[in-house]
């Protein structure tokens, strides 16, 4: 089975056993990116016709058509045909946006491994999400939270971090979304 990676948190970026898939900017990369986040579950129709038409002539050719390229580009071992839509055969954790996710839930659950567990998850991050992805309709549904789970994770690793007697670990990550998030006092 391929291996595939999925990175939404930055620069759109798709790499299938060791090496860097192009997709071109468009309707591909939206499919890809809404697959990615519900993976390894299905994505409707409805949706990828939404985020893959090009005109209003015939949305679910469309999609079709931007599913057999994806096929094309990863494999019609990664795109599949599922019930109720299409998916992706991959672990949810090769998707760098679930990965964080996850890794911020499990800190703010396991105390021992809180500072590790969130640098791993900042680590993660490489810019805006969903750069160079035109789906305004994920980054409208996904961005928001992803953006307040980083600030979240960010403030709790200083918070962790200060009680340990480490006042500057942070400090760049901290000046960083200050600036980015003046209004956001904590």
């Amino acid at each position: 089975m391929a291996t595939l990676a999925v990175g939404l948190l930055g620069r759109f970026d798709v790499g299938l056993d060791g090496r860097t898939v192009d997709l071109p900017s468009g309707p591909q990369r939206a499919a890809l990116a809404a697959l990615a986040l519900a993976a390894p579950h299905p994505v409707s129709p409805s949706l990828l016709a939404e985020l893959t038409a090009t005109g209003p002539a015939e949305p679910r050719a469309d999609v079709e058509t931007e599913v057999r390229r994806l096929q094309a580009a990863l494999g019609d071992d990664v795109v599949r045909s599922d019930t109720g839509g299409w998916r992706l055969d991959i672990e949810p954790s090769d998707v760098d946006a679930t990965r964080f996710t996850r890794l911020v839930s499990t800190a703010l659950r396991t105390p021992g491994r809180t500072s590790t567990l969130l640098t791993d998850a900042l680590a993660l991050w490489r810019g805006d999400p969903f750069t160079d992805v035109d789906a305004p309709v994920l980054e409208r549904a996904h961005r928001p939270g992803l953006v307040e789970s980083r600030l979240l994770a960010a403030e709790r690793l200083a918070d962790f971090e200060l009680a340990g007697g480490r006042p500057t670990a942070q400090l760049s990550l901290l000046r960083e979304l200050g600036d980015r998030h003046p209004l956001r006092e904590s």
